[in-house]
């Protein structure tokens, strides 16, 4: 766990073998029987039993588990709260029924076929259904968020209309928190991930191993397109307005937040495994030097 100048403690250790799942500060631990080992929210009782698959971590602290049957024909989606206790079911009769995202108390799940394409929006603390609608944007969503009252969603383009589908091509879809369009971008491939500046006047558009495309976020007009062929990753903002990028495995760069220019480019010792920032605001970097063994943590000034 970081201390407040950014340098880590330890909070947990085992000798046995655990799968984690993270998501929204939380981390849980599952053992090979399917005993959660650890909380790190403290919330769950000592031996609490593990449903099929975790989908997500709610906003209140509660989890949304998935459990297949009839060979996958069936789908049943639990919803418990923080202390693990049931509050409600929902199964479905449709292999193509997914979870699709969370926001707020909605839970959001989108269903595919050959025939329909659709979203529905549930009350994520009855279970109750607020709307279904035809689901507005492709079949597969190379990236998505809900962010700043809005949803971000980049996809394939391959829409439903009048029963036949239509490929637009790889799209960027901006909408309001019911799913009504706003705006809309084409883009050049799929995606690897969307992150967004403090201000909230850019969203950048990280496309594996191509180039990072700086959008106005009211509009989704392009302000600048950064080509680079390295593998790019969003670390975040600092104090200062310095916009931190990863580069490949060991390197770090601060650039401008229209990525305009670099500020500063950091070569560590090991690969990077993490980053936070301190509660000044400072960025820090954890690397791990398998050589010597040694994990490092870096603040960058």
């Amino acid at each position: 766990m970081p201390n407040a100048d950014g340098t880590l403690r330890p909070d947990w250790s085992t000798m046995e073998y655990v799968g984690f799942h993270a998501s929204q500060d939380r981390i849980l631990g599952v053992d090979d029987t399917g005993v959660i080992a650890f909380d790190s929210a403290g919330l769950l009782p000592k031996g609490y039993r593990a449903k099929d698959y975790l989908w997500c971590f709610l906003p209140d602290g509660g989890l949304l588990w998935q459990e297949n049957v009839d060979f996958g024909n069936s789908v049943t989606f639990i919803r418990c709260a923080c202390d693990g206790s049931e509050m409600w079911q929902k199964s479905v009769k449709d292999p193509g029924y997914h979870f699709f995202a969370c926001k707020n108390s909605e839970i959001i799940f989108t269903s595919e076929s050959a025939e329909t394409c659709w979203l529905e929006r549930i009350d994520g603390l009855t279970g109750s259904t607020i709307e279904k609608m035809a689901k507005p944007f492709g079949l597969n969503a190379w990236s998505k968020a809900y962010h700043n009252g809005c949803w971000w969603i980049a996809h394939d383009g391959n829409i439903l209309k009048d029963g036949k589908r239509e490929s637009q091509g790889n799209t960027l879809t901006k909408l309001d928190g019911t799913f009504r369009p706003l705006a809309e971008l084409a883009l050049p491939i799929y995606t690897q991930e969307l992150f967004f500046s403090p201000d909230n006047a850019y969203v950048y558009v990280f496309f594996f191993q191509d180039q990072v495309m700086v959008l106005n976020a009211e509009t989704l007009a392009v302000e600048n397109v950064l080509i680079d062929k390295s593998c790019l990753i969003p670390c975040g903002f600092d104090s200062d307005g310095r916009f931190w990028l990863r580069r490949d495995h060991s390197t770090v760069e601060a650039w401008d937040s229209l990525l305009s220019r670099p500020l500063s480019r950091h070569r560590l010792k090991g690969e990077i495994m993490g980053h936070h920032q301190n509660e000044q605001g400072a960025m820090c970097i954890v690397a791990w030097r398998k050589k010597d063994k040694v994990l490092r943590i870096y603040k960058l000034a």
